[in-house]
């Protein structure tokens, strides 16, 4: 009886080894949008507080509005009321690093060219009494020609005057070739401030021979414009009108009840977005690094593990780690095996079941050596017993 006791404990270990190793978490798709409304237009993918639709549902506010161009191929979003085509939306996470990544939109954006044949001279973006600012981390200002100082102005919403220039020098036997890096017939600077929301463009001539020179200058995403424009020259970019810039916004003009239309208390809210992975930074748990007094930003993300939509309720998912990257930080013999809000690294099957059956047949020699053991001190207990009846019953004067 306690040998088949044995074996089932052993069973049981083994088949515990075999448990462990299976993927705890299937993955399902992402939900970005309000259920029943439009969430692709062409390329890009539309996320709440963005929305297409014929009612409000769908989106935010009139600022969040996307107007579908189905004329177009592939088909072409717009911004509604400020009429700026969208080239992408990106939600913010905590999922990369401790610092929560900003929601951006990026837009065609207007070059402002002057004295330059066959080209009118447009204004930049004006985002006056949108939530959309431009983007300090993402934008440079980039101005285009020969010896040229170009400058940029503006105020930031509590009203500071703020500027920033860059001069440009000249490539004598080339002057269509632009290296922005060294200020060959181009310079950048970054934009001073988080709060831009609209900017001037003037031109100096450092000299009297460029003074006539066609010169442009544009707030560009710097990512693209390496990817196009770095070390090349400047044709190509002089023939276009508009170039990607990326936009911040923000929802700190509107209540958490507003964004989630729910009647909840405060309290409750907040609970029920922890509940749902969903942080939001006027929470004292997390604090921003764009914070300013003239703009609190008070947007939401999921939590490290979790990706999707933190404007809806159920909108972040778990991420499958193993499907990413982060894969890599298992060993080159390990297993990774997806969790909920993270993952784990295993050690190859072969390994789990042989540390489990070695495990187990440890653990039943050790019972069985128990067993002996215990037999043994009953046997001698037993043979102490006669010896000690033996003496007090006269046995030895019965040899």
């Amino acid at each position: 009886m306690g040998a088949r006791r044995l074996v089932v404990v052993l069973v049981h270990l083994i088949g515990f080894s075999w448990l462990i190793t299976k993927n705890a978490l299937p993955s399902f798709a992402l939900t970005i949008g309000k259920c029943g409304c439009q969430t692709e237009c062409g390329n890009v993918s539309i996320p709440f507080p963005f929305g297409i639709g014929s009612t409000n549902n769908c989106f935010l506010d009139d600022w969040f509005e996307i107007v579908c161009n189905t004329f177009t191929f592939p088909h072409t979003p717009y911004l509604k009321r400020p009429n700026l085509q969208v080239l992408n939306i990106s939600l913010g996470n905590y999922y990369s690093s401790y610092i929560p990544s900003p929601d951006v939109i990026q837009v065609r954006n207007p070059i402002t060219f002057w004295n330059c044949t066959d080209k009118e001279t447009r204004e930049s973006l004006n985002l006056t009494g949108s939530p959309f600012v431009f983007s300090a981390s993402d934008n440079m200002f980039t101005a285009v020609s020969c010896d040229v100082r170009a400058l940029m102005s503006s105020s930031t919403l509590d009203e500071v005057e703020i500027s920033a220039g860059c001069k440009s020098k000249c490539l004598q036997t080339n002057q269509s070739l632009m290296n922005c890096l060294d200020g060959v017939n181009c310079c950048q600077t970054t934009i001073p401030s988080y709060m831009i929301k609209t900017f001037s463009t003037t031109f100096q001539p450092a000299t009297d021979k460029t003074r006539i020179a066609c010169k442009y200058a544009f707030v560009v995403d710097q990512e693209w414009f390496i990817s196009k424009f770095n070390n090349t020259t400047s044709v190509a970019l002089r023939d276009m009108d508009y170039i990607p810039a990326t936009l911040e916004w923000s929802l700190n003009s509107y209540s958490k009840h507003q964004i989630y239309e729910t009647n909840l208390s405060a309290l409750q809210l907040t609970k029920l977005l922890r509940n749902n992975s969903i942080r939001c930074l006027g929470d004292s748990s997390i604090s921003s690094v764009n914070q300013t007094a003239a703009l609190s930003v008070q947007d939401c993300y999921c939590v490290g593990g979790f990706e999707g939509n933190p404007y809806l309720l159920a909108g972040c998912q778990d991420v499958n780690e193993c499907q990413t990257d982060h894969h890599g930080y298992c060993g080159r013999e390990e297993t990774c095996v997806n969790t909920f809000g993270s993952y784990e690294c295993q050690e190859p099957k072969i390994n789990i079941v042989l540390i489990g059956f070695s495990s187990g047949l440890g653990a039943l020699f050790l019972l069985i050596g128990a067993w002996f053991l215990y037999k043994f001190i009953k046997k001698r207990k037993a043979f102490k017993r006669r010896k000690q009846f033996f003496k007090r019953n006269g046995g030895l004067l019965l040899q």
